[in-house]
């Protein structure tokens, strides 16, 4: 599964990858800004947060783009049960919590 994922990400995704560092991409981004000061050029640059982004992403989205790049069907009905009974544990712990501040509130 791995082998497929990485045969399909772009150069430029090299975080949580084997054999890429953000490091480079690091290193790129300070000679650019070194550059542009040197030839006093404008440079704009902006950085976007993606937390959000992947905490947003629905399962059903990830598994049709495994799907997509033809993972075998057996890693995806693991991963679908994995999120499955994640997105369960996720709603027994928030109803918890939640039955845990109604109670602070009396």
């Amino acid at each position: 599964m791995e082998r497929i994922l990485d045969e399909n990400q772009p150069r430029e995704q090299a975080g949580f990858r084997k054999n890429f560092s953000t490091t480079d991409h690091l290193q790129a981004l300070n000679q650019l800004i070194e550059k542009c000061n040197e030839y006093n050029l404008p440079l704009c640059l902006g950085f976007i947060d993606y937390e959000k982004a992947f905490d947003s992403v629905e399962y059903e989205t990830i598994v049709q783009a495994l799907r997509k790049v033809n993972i075998n069907e057996n890693y995806v009905t693991m991963i679908e049960s994995i999120a499955a009974k994640e997105l369960q544990q996720e709603y027994i712990l928030t109803a918890k919590y939640q039955k845990h501040l109604e109670s602070k509130e009396e």
